[in-house]
């Protein structure tokens, strides 16, 4: 029961707010449409438009990002510090999504297809 009700969070949010999911996607939305209007509008000083410039800097960031969620997980930090790091790499993902020109639409039908969906 206990890990039903974990993944009926994990999926949806918060224990408090189990209706979570739109809100997901309008945080992912968001994210996406920041991302690719500063890669559209690159602006002096902004981290990601300096990501964007560097050769293979996306993939870096990725790398990097990725790494840290790995010792966020290994350490002592706790969920707060994992959490603090997963978004970074949503960030990383997205900017790779969109300079690739890549949607989550093609990411969920892709994830579909392996669940077996349509």
């Amino acid at each position: 029961m206990e890990n039903e009700r974990r993944m009926q969070i994990g999926v949806m949010g918060s224990a408090q707010d189990l209706n979570y999911g739109k809100r997901i996607e309008e945080i992912l939305a968001k994210e996406y449409a920041q991302i690719l209007f500063r890669y559209q509008n690159p602006k002096l000083g902004s981290a990601t438009t300096d990501m964007f410039s560097t050769p293979n800097g996306v993939e870096t960031k990725l790398m990097e990002e990725s790494f840290e969620v790995t010792k966020a997980s290994m350490g002592k930090e706790g969920s707060r510090r994992q959490i603090e790091e997963i978004a970074d790499v949503f960030y990383a993902i997205t900017a790779y999504m969109v300079r690739d020109g890549l949607t989550f639409q093609d990411i969920a039908c892709e994830m579909s297809k392996r669940q077996g969906g349509s």
